[in-house]
């Protein structure tokens, strides 16, 4: 194989694995919006078996989302090792982009180790570990593939700080949204954009209960312990529905804490974050004040629609009374915005020409 087609086996197996994280991520939201990260009870394997379970249990939702994630999971991890081989074989196995694949390797076994755990100890804050390792995951995919690539020259530096601020800041809001999705928090607050009708939320419990029963009333229901199949079902002659005859209750009032957390995630995601891109596209204009091609310019622009498009979906989440399908796109949406993120501030970070860019000698492709 000629190096330039090494080179493109490298670009093109790294941006597999990121977008097939991105799939696995999106696949884990789509479990945890319908409430069915315990209905296959064991781990590793499913209902005693490796990968293939019998063709009946497909036909439930909630153990075909939970396995079709865990196959997910695995053919992801397939194609980490790949990803390794690849970018070893291309720059040396010492160099530190084989470091960076080795790095997402470990961190996808982590993950897998996670969720299993997270299972068989029936543990809501291992789920939300889970889900926040996952998109610090995604961002260390796009970083590994935006580094195998050339990038434009961005002799000034400009941008730089503001564009890993704003990852930082994104991570925060997806980490806040794990909390808020596990904890069924996500119906804190059940009107917007206003919060109870005004700006700031209550401060007190009772204030909270009152209002809660007010907007909400019994619209929103929860199941009343997490849905899970027992091991006999394999055994069974029946399809179950996992999901559909699982007893529910009437959400409850979160308390003012989690009221407030909601609030915080909704003002870092309509403020905070728009501020943040409006002034990433003001440091990067003065390339056009220049007459130069301005640098991530379709990455910058695909991320204001992403922002758009997430805002009022956050929106629709709560004016739909939390729909499980409104729920997983705005999940997904926020691990696109990471992407893109970390995409645009890897390709300022490390442009050739750039002061700031340490030595990456033999970091991208010829």
């Amino acid at each position: 194989m000629t190096d330039r087609n090494n080179s493109r086996a490298v670009r093109c197996i790294t941006s597999l694995l990121a977008v097939v994280t991105f799939i696995l991520i999106t696949t884990g939201g789509l479990v945890t919006s319908r409430g069915a990260g315990l209905a296959v009870p064991d781990w590793p394997t499913s209902f005693g078996k490796w990968l293939i379970i019998p063709l009946r249990l497909w036909a439930d939702a909630g153990v075909a989302l939970e396995h079709n994630h865990r196959i997910t999971g695995a053919v992801s991890g397939l194609i980490a090792i790949a990803a390794l081989i690849a970018v070893g074989r291309r720059f040396g196995w010492k160099h530190r982009l084989t470091l960076l694949a080795g790095l997402i390797l470990v961190l996808y076994i982590v993950q897998g180790v996670l969720g299993g755990i997270r299972v068989t100890n029936k543990s809501i804050p291992l789920a939300i570990v889970h889900g926040i390792h996952g998109q610090i995951v995604l961002g260390l995919t796009v970083v590994l593939s935006t580094l195998v690539r050339p990038r434009k020259v961005n002799p000034g530096g400009r941008g730089i700080v503001t564009a890993w601020v704003l990852v930082a800041v994104v991570l925060v809001q997806l980490g806040l949204g794990a909390t808020l999705r596990h904890t069924q928090a996500a119906s804190a607050i059940p009107d917007a954009p206003l919060v109870f009708g005004k700006l700031l939320p209550p401060t007190s419990q009772e204030k909270v209960d009152q209002l809660f029963h007010e907007y909400l009333g019994e619209r929103f229901r929860v199941y009343i312990e997490e849905p899970a199949l027992p091991m006999e079902a394999v055994e069974a002659d029946h399809t179950p529905n996992l999901l559909e005859n699982a007893p529910t209750r009437p959400a409850t009032p979160s308390s003012v804490g989690m009221v407030w957390l909601q609030w915080v995630h909704r003002v870092i995601g309509m403020l905070l974050i728009p501020v943040l891109v409006v002034v990433l596209g003001y440091r990067l204009s003065g390339w056009r004040q220049e007459g130069k091609s301005l640098p991530q310019g379709s990455l910058l622009l695909g991320l204001v629609a992403l922002l758009l498009l997430q805002v009022l979906l956050g929106l629709s989440v709560i004016w739909s009374v939390k729909r499980w399908e409104i729920a997983t796109g705005h999940q997904a949406v926020g691990a696109l915005i990471l992407a893109v993120a970390v995409a645009i501030a890897v390709g300022l970070q490390f442009a050739p020409g750039n002061p700031r860019n340490p030595n990456l000698r033999n970091a991208t492709a010829p």
